[in-house]
């Protein structure tokens, strides 16, 4: 993306800085979403309709990996 030229355009909206900030720490974030894919799974298997469980899972990981962000980023 970096090179399309996309960066500068969404260097001015806000979805930008929360990207940036996972990107900045992409190990720990990769590493936290590995671990979230078994609890997935997991919750996948305990029989909950998957009109319940699949937002649960994306939205709960998506925040759970920003949080992870947030933590290594005020050590």
């Amino acid at each position: 993306l970096y090179h399309s030229g996309v960066t500068p355009l969404l260097k001015t909206t806000r979805v930008f800085a929360p990207l940036a900030l996972i990107g900045r720490h992409s190990l720990p974030v990769f590493a936290t979403g590995a671990f979230l894919t078994l609890v997935g799974e997991a919750i996948m298997e305990t029989g909950m309709p998957p009109v319940l469980a699949h937002p649960i899972i994306i939205f709960g990981g998506i925040a759970i990996q920003y949080w992870v962000a947030r933590f290594y980023n005020a050590r």
